[in-house]
């Protein structure tokens, strides 16, 4: 539904604005939610980033891959995910989601057909 988008921008929102308190209590709601129905684990990962909660970013990271979430291939473009990118475990989940495979296939031209 539109509700758990919506319900992480209040969260990164209320995140940066240092309010760490209400930010809480906006991913509790999410994870509510997440127990209830389907929610991607990858909003629950930005939430998670947004908070400084990174362990818990990469469990969800990780279980986007696993459950194969598709907004799960745009981790490398939301400005959320910036904080998490010098760890090392965000090079296995760009490498678990094929980004490094595409990326050298781009520069050398392979998988390329006339």
């Amino acid at each position: 539904s539109s509700a758990e988008p919506a319900l992480l921008l209040t969260t990164v929102a209320h995140a940066g604005a240092g309010e760490q308190g209400e930010a809480e209590r906006m991913l509790a709601r999410l994870e509510e939610m997440a127990a209830r129905r389907y929610v991607s684990p990858t909003l629950v990962a930005q939430a998670c980033t947004a908070l400084g909660r990174h362990d818990e970013a990469f469990v969800a990271l990780d279980r986007a891959v696993t459950e194969g979430a598709l907004d799960a291939v745009w981790v490398d473009t939301r400005p959320t995910f910036a904080a998490l990118r010098a760890d090392p475990r965000y090079a296995g989940i760009r490498a678990a989601l094929g980004f490094d495979k595409a990326r050298r296939e781009r520069e050398t031209g392979a998988g390329l057909r006339a």
